[in-house]
């Protein structure tokens, strides 16, 4: 059990530090910035079946699907050790029957002089799309899908396979 002087003291501490933090950040004017670098597809073939289903014959594997960043006007393929997204890219599954599965593609940070940024996305020998997208202050202000501007909802983009 502690003491009431204990916990007053380890009370001010938290209260002190607590504000000393908020003061940073007031003062710095990107402390507080939201990154926002990341595009959600859900991938189907033109039949509607998610490319992951298990259930489906010919269907991907997390292992299928490679990310390629444009840097330095060469494509590198994504290998980041030590990061949950560490090819570039989480599978996320919801449940449900059939499951349903959504890409997180986390779209390069290389921005060229115009502020874009260039992604290619293959699916095993099946498809590769290019993404390319408007990039500022770590946040996606349009994206593009094989050339054409997509609108980014806050839902998944379809996005249909052969």
């Amino acid at each position: 059990m502690i003491s009431l002087h204990e916990f007053k003291t380890g009370l001010a501490v938290i209260v002190m530090t607590a504000s000393i933090t908020l003061d940073a950040c007031t003062k710095k004017k990107d402390c507080c910035a939201v990154a926002d670098m990341h595009m959600d597809f859900d991938t189907r073939y033109k039949n509607g079946t998610s490319v992951f289903d298990t259930s489906a014959s010919g269907h991907l594997t997390q292992d299928s699907i490679q990310i390629y960043y444009l840097t330095e006007g060469k494509y590198n393929l994504v290998q980041h050790t030590g990061y949950d997204a560490s090819e570039g890219f989480l599978l996320l599954k919801e449940a449900g029957l059939p499951p349903q599965y959504t890409i997180r593609l986390i779209l390069s940070d290389h921005t060229d002089s115009n502020n874009f940024s260039y992604t290619l996305m293959r699916y095993g020998s099946l498809k590769t799309d290019t993404i390319q997208a408007v990039i500022q202050n770590h946040v996606k202000q349009k994206i593009w899908l094989n050339s054409k501007q997509i609108t980014v909802t806050g839902k998944p983009y379809i996005n249909t396979l052969k």
